[in-house]
């Protein structure tokens, strides 16, 4: 099988624009195009391959290139990646979060970044938000504060749940659904499944000892009874696939079944 190309960002860019470069036609990005840059900006199971992009944009020349650029900009816009100095930003902070990403995001980063593996496809990184935007830690800013993954790690999820916590009135008005949806908007939704107390809260509620959790993009959490009907399940996670592939901020169009043990990707379970 194919290996994946890890590229950064900058790398991706010019390489595509290199091999549009000269070309003038004008026409539209091919689906596949798009699909493999979505691919590859935000994770996917399968293992890409970043060939048939290059293949398909050779063959596409023109605006090709200038739509590719855009996208990306768009996609990678929200972070200030090392515009400040390690030693600018302070440790401990109480702005200090972690955020939800699919694993294949992580690729774009021009630089490397603290994380923390979730499961499978999902990561967490981490974030100081400020008033205009939110800056993320790099493995520079970890060695600057003289601190552990550990460290950051701990101190992001008590600051997640002192400052973002479980919403009870979003939860309380769901009460007996055999679907909880959390989506209050503040750009920690996705990233409340990291709170120690999310297991236990959501499985008591929906009464059940297996629940399976959807993070289609970062402004939308997802728990539902993971012993529902298999066509109820169905349904839900077309639900799933449709918002991952139209919202602003996707993460992942999977399911992952949690239980006191753990959790996993429940795609990997159906065979």
């Amino acid at each position: 099988m194919a290996q994946p190309r890890t590229l950064t960002e900058p790398q991706f860019k010019a390489r595509v624009k290199a091999n549009l470069r000269g070309r003038n036609a004008a026409v539209q990005i091919t689906a596949e195009s798009a699909m493999m840059i979505e691919a590859t900006l935000h994770g996917n199971r399968a293992v890409i391959d970043l060939g048939p992009l290059y293949t398909a944009c050779e063959a596409t020349p023109g605006l090709a290139a200038q739509v590719i650029s855009k996208y990306l900009d768009e996609r990678l816009a929200d972070f200030d990646w090392e515009v400040t100095r390690p030693g600018d930003l302070p440790f401990p902070s109480p702005s200090l979060y972690p955020l939800i990403r699919a694993r294949g995001w992580t690729l774009a980063a021009p630089v490397p970044l603290v994380m923390f593996p979730v499961v499978d496809v999902l990561v967490a990184h981490y974030v100081i938000d400020g008033p205009d935007r939110m800056t993320a830690v790099t493995e520079r800013h970890r060695d600057a504060w003289g601190v552990t993954d550990a460290d950051i790690h701990a101190l992001a999820l008590e600051n997640l749940q002192r400052d973002h916590p479980l919403s009870e009135p979003v939860l309380d008005a769901q009460r007996g659904q055999p679907v909880v949806v959390h989506g209050v908007g503040d750009g920690f939704d996705a990233s409340r499944m990291l709170l120690p107390g999310f297991f236990a809260e959501m499985s008591a509620r929906l009464e059940t000892e297996a629940i399976l959790v959807g993070v289609p993009n970062r402004d939308f959490l997802m728990a539902l009874d993971a012993t529902l009907p298999a066509e109820q399940v169905e349904r839900v996670q077309l639900q799933l696939e449709a918002d991952y592939r139209s919202q602003t901020e996707p993460i992942s169009a999977d399911l992952f079944l949690q239980t006191a043990v753990g959790i996993e990707l429940y795609d990997t379970l159906r065979g």
